[in-house]
């Protein structure tokens, strides 16, 4: 990849919009080797599983996945299976300097974004208060309803009645 694209720490930084310094100061060097793989993937068109063993960093892969997606005006989507992962990925987002206001789906009872003292800073809203959200996104576009990424458990789309909902409403 290298001979393609040049130095990876200039080709991710310029891609996630980030000095370097700063991009080799919030990700390993073998993190920014995924990133790049997975960055000059999608820019062709291709698809990338990052298979990391635990504690590796994959999370902080996806966040600065998330954050080339918001560079480029992209509506990133995060899907996980536990929503407490939530939490770490805001984390994650945090630490790389990314603010983003992700519009969380979920069990509005499980699906929360929390912080050290766990106070619940996001929560996946109500069935009703989806509804609502959808239909305003649909008339003004997702920026304009507040929102900048979707963070989304697998159960939201793992059934037919609720992954044909799911698509429909976007």
């Amino acid at each position: 990849l290298k001979e393609k694209v040049g130095p990876l720490e200039k080709y991710v930084a310029d891609r996630i919009s980030m000095p370097i310094a700063r991009l080799t100061s919030v990700l390993a060097a073998d993190q920014i080797d995924g990133v790049a793989l997975a960055i000059s993937q999608v820019e062709s068109g291709g698809a990338l599983v990052i298979g990391d063993e635990t504690g590796i960093g994959k999370g902080r892969q996806a966040a600065a996945l998330i954050r080339y997606a918001k560079a480029r005006g992209m509506i990133p989507v995060f899907f996980t299976k536990d929503p407490k992962l939530f939490t770490d990925m805001f984390g994650d987002l945090k630490d790389i300097e990314t603010p983003i206001k992700p519009l969380v789906f979920g069990d509005p009872e499980k699906a929360n974004i929390v912080n050290g003292e766990g106070d619940v800073l996001i929560s996946a809203p109500t069935s009703k208060m989806q509804k609502q959200i959808i239909e305003k996104i649909d008339k003004k576009g997702m920026k304009e309803a507040g929102y900048d990424a979707i963070f989304s458990t697998y159960s939201q789309i793992n059934q037919r009645n609720h992954r044909q909902t799911f698509l429909e409403e976007l």
